[in-house]
């Protein structure tokens, strides 16, 4: 049963690299950490990895009024990754 007023959408984030990543062992550096997040924005149509400041946005605006007609929609905050249908890290060629 659907409650008037209630919603239900999902957020699908895609790779950030401002915080995480430069806290992984190894990667600690920042020579390290930019050259992971290098590698990272070359699997990304758009060419980077998004920032935590982005994915609280899309997040921010799916909790808003603007978004009140929105319901039960996942949303892809990946640069556009998920739209190249296909994993790009997947080593199988079929």
């Amino acid at each position: 049963m659907r409650w008037p007023g209630d919603s239900g959408e999902c957020c699908c984030a895609g790779v950030g690299c401002d915080r995480a990543v430069r806290r992984v062992p190894g990667v600690a550096g920042c020579r390290a950490a930019a050259a992971v997040e290098h590698q990272m924005g070359v699997l990304h149509p758009l060419g980077r990895v998004a920032t935590s400041d982005e994915v609280a946005a899309a997040v921010e605006f799916l909790l808003s009024a603007e978004a009140g007609f929105i319901n039960g929609a996942t949303v892809p905050v990946d640069g556009g990754r998920s739209a190249l249908a296909l994993d790009p890290e997947s080593t199988d060629p079929g």
